[in-house]
């Protein structure tokens, strides 16, 4: 079962879309302002889908395959941020390992997420 909102506009800017790409499974908006692409939201798993699918990942923080993953993220930060700006990791998961490897770096982050750091003082 998925969400049934129905809506043309970009998450990000708010700006009108159209269909990008459909297939079988699924379709993607692109935004005609920002140039966004995204799942269109008929397609959003609902609320107890995805935190189900979130469960099933087996994310720590001593796990290098995923510290891997996540280098590109962290090498791009670090490189076109200073350590003076607070992050946000959002949607950060179970375990905020981005959040981590950015704290080790000398960041100051905030982790949320809205299953598992649901702490919304992050957002403001």
């Amino acid at each position: 079962m998925v969400n049934q909102i129905v809506s043309n506009l970009c998450p990000l800017c708010g700006n009108s879309s159209e269909q990008f790409f459909k297939n079988r499974l699924r379709s993607y908006m692109k935004c005609n302002g920002c140039y966004s692409v995204f799942m269109d939201p008929i397609y959003h798993p609902s609320q107890i889908q995805e935190k189900t699918r979130y469960l099933e990942h087996n994310n720590r923080l001593d796990d290098l395959g995923y510290q891997n993953f996540l280098k590109p993220l962290i090498d791009y930060v670090c490189l076109h941020t200073g350590q003076n700006e607070i992050g946000l990791d959002f949607g950060c998961g179970t375990v905020p390992i981005a959040s981590h490897l950015l704290q080790k770096k000398g960041y100051q982050m905030w982790s949320y997420d809205p299953y598992f750091f649901p702490e919304t003082k992050a957002l403001e």
